[in-house]
């Protein structure tokens, strides 16, 4: 069995805290919209974390009970190259929850596992917080889904304790009180093609993570080079016409492709498609239109902010100058609010 087609009846259509309309008005986040709108259906995120989770563990959990929790545990300066989404159900009769990271720089970060620290302790915050006579508190299975454009695989250390300073000697004493924080990676570099069509996942998810390996390497797509999941896409255009708008936003999003270079793809995919394709095209035509007025709106506010941030703190961070760069407009707003008021630049954007 095809992973797509062991999905044939199952719908993937639901999209929750995602639109279409989000996808594609800015290039920084065409790979994070993508990845939300896949992920936030819990079908879609259960094929893909259940062979990730160790057998045992996967085997207690209620896959079936998965629902999605609001909120990014993602810092600030990390939200142009991260995008994250948790799940909450049960390990037995206890609480439990899957956390599902997309890393979509160009090459792996090596202190991921500190990184990942920090988003743990941020949820567990919040969470004991709202339950303030907790003495335990609940699991949390990190998973990063990585796909380098070059193909180079992911060489940073898995464990938060092989980031620690230590000779070898030292290492060997201290290991017993070295913190050991360790999460998964799903390297889709790693995985060629015909692997990656043997998984038993959604279409939605084969379609993904194909795109992820394919789109950023080849500047135009067309019928030759979506072949491998043509299956795939039949049967997104069965089940749900948002999952078929959602892949073509991303490809047109991508590179050089356009509608002229879908049209044989849509031609055997049939009429609906088509369509879909025709209203997809013309959309981002349009908010192309519209992104470029509110680009340039949100460049002057950017450089307006950071101004302020000079005046107000001293010299700006490079991450932080990045972070206010890759804001948009509303953003912006929040954070030139805050300038005057916050006692700290941390402050501003938290």
């Amino acid at each position: 069995m095809t992973p797509c087609q062991g999905f044939v009846n199952r719908s993937v259509a639901a999209v929750v805290g995602v639109s279409c309309s989000d996808m594609a008005v800015s290039p920084s986040n065409r790979h994070d919209s993508y990845f939300r709108h896949v992920m936030s259906h819990a079908a879609n995120a259960a094929a893909e974390l259940r062979h990730l989770v160790p057998k045992d563990v996967a085997a207690r959990l209620h896959w079936d009970e998965l629902e999605l929790q609001s909120g990014s545990f993602i810092s600030v300066e990390l939200q142009s190259r991260c995008s994250d989404i948790l799940y909450r159900t049960r390990y037995d009769d206890r609480e439990a929850y899957l956390y599902l990271l997309l890393e979509h720089q160009s090459s792996s970060d090596p202190l991921m596992a500190i990184r990942l620290a920090e988003y743990e302790i941020a949820f567990w915050r919040r969470w004991l917080r709202d339950r303030p006579t907790a003495r335990t508190v609940p699991m949390v299975f990190p998973v990063v889904l990585f796909c380098d454009p070059g193909g180079r695989p992911w060489t940073a250390p898995l464990d938060l304790s092989e980031l620690i300073d230590l000779d070898s000697a030292a290492r060997e004493s201290l290991i017993e009180y070295l913190p050991r924080w360790r999460y998964v990676v799903d390297d889709l570099a790693a995985v060629d093609v015909e692997s990656l069509l043997s998984r038993d996942l959604t279409p939605a998810v084969t379609t993904l993570f194909f795109l992820l390996k394919t789109a950023p390497r080849r500047p135009r797509l067309g019928l030759e080079d979506l072949q491998p999941i043509m299956r795939c896409l039949r049967m997104l255009v069965r089940s749900s016409s948002a999952d078929l708008e959602a892949v073509l936003t991303y490809i047109l999003s991508m590179g050089d492709t356009d509608r002229a270079d879908l049209e044989p793809v849509v031609d055997e995919l049939g009429p609906e498609a088509k369509e879909t394709l025709m209203t997809t095209a013309d959309r981002l035509k349009a908010e192309g239109r519209v992104a470029g007025r509110a680009e340039g709106r949100a460049e002057g506010r950017a450089e307006a902010l950071l101004e302020l941030l000079v005046l107000r703190f001293g010299p700006v961070p490079a991450h932080v100058a990045d972070t206010v760069h890759n804001a948009g407009v509303d953003e912006l707003r929040v954070w030139t609010a805050r300038v005057l008021s916050a006692e700290t630049i941390e402050k501003v954007f938290e």
